[in-house]
């Protein structure tokens, strides 16, 4: 029998000048079919002045003390989607190391983002958010592209111990970029009724 828990993510981007509202998909159910291996999972949170925002969550850690992610991009009929930024929002309720005192890095060079708890792990029974990808499609990007998470040793969780917690893989999260030109209904001015 496999559990199935559905995520939803409402997020309010802001501080650039532009509000956008976004509800990310869902977390697909076979991301928490395993119960012995905690899931790291990848989901779109919005845009923002032509950018696009994907957020980490991890679910299923007994004792998580320190994470690293990193993800990779492919897909797209044209062009490619670069990484303009990578952000830890320790602000947010759901951050995984919320109230307990951490160290955060982000380098938009290694696609890193990372985080150590100082005192000890915590138990993360549901979705915590890790962290957050910003991509700017190029001039010439269109289609679907996916965001994976970075396979071996690129990607971590680890205990109170520092030893190395495997995890299963969420589904890729996919960004399209779709640049042709939006219909416009008929005016009364163009001629029809």
């Amino acid at each position: 029998m496999s559990r199935r828990i559905l995520a939803y993510a409402i997020v309010c981007l802001t501080g650039y000048g532009s509000v956008q509202w976004a509800r990310a998909d869902r977390i697909p159910a076979e991301s928490t079919a395993s119960a012995e291996r905690p899931v790291i999972a990848l989901l779109p949170a919005g845009r923002l002045k032509g950018q696009y925002l994907i957020d980490a969550y991890a679910y299923g850690a007994a004792d998580l003390r320190s994470y690293q992610v990193t993800v990779k991009t492919s897909g797209g009929t044209s062009g490619e989607l670069t990484l303009s930024g990578v952000i830890i929002n320790r602000q947010r309720a759901d951050f995984v190391f919320g109230g307990a005192s951490a160290v955060t890095a982000e380098s938009v060079i290694s696609s890193r983002l990372a985080a150590v708890a100082f005192d000890s792990g915590v138990a993360v029974s549901d979705w915590a958010y890790l962290g957050t990808y910003v991509f700017r499609p190029t001039a010439d990007a269109q289609g679907d592209f996916q965001v994976s998470i970075g396979a071996g040793k690129e990607t971590l969780l680890a205990d109170s111990s520092n030893v190395t917690i495997p995890f299963v893989a969420g589904p890729d999260a996919r960004i399209r970029v779709d640049r042709r030109p939006a219909l416009r209904a008929p005016t009364k001015e163009s001629g029809t009724k």
